[in-house]
């Protein structure tokens, strides 16, 4: 959608889902500052891509 790859499509509710599988709880305060801000770049990026396809 968008240029943008999901893992999933939830039938009848129009949602996208995407699976993440990083070992999160793993990693150093610094990574996970460093992921979530990552994250939500992507996630923001995602968010104007759908909402500009028809």
């Amino acid at each position: 959608m968008g240029g943008i790859r999901f893992d999933a499509l939830q039938v009848g509710v129009r949602v996208l889902w995407e699976i993440k599988t990083h070992q999160f709880d793993t990693y150093n305060s610094f990574v996970q500052r460093m992921e979530i801000a990552k994250e939500l770049k992507q996630l923001r990026k995602e968010r104007v891509s759908v909402h500009r396809s028809p």
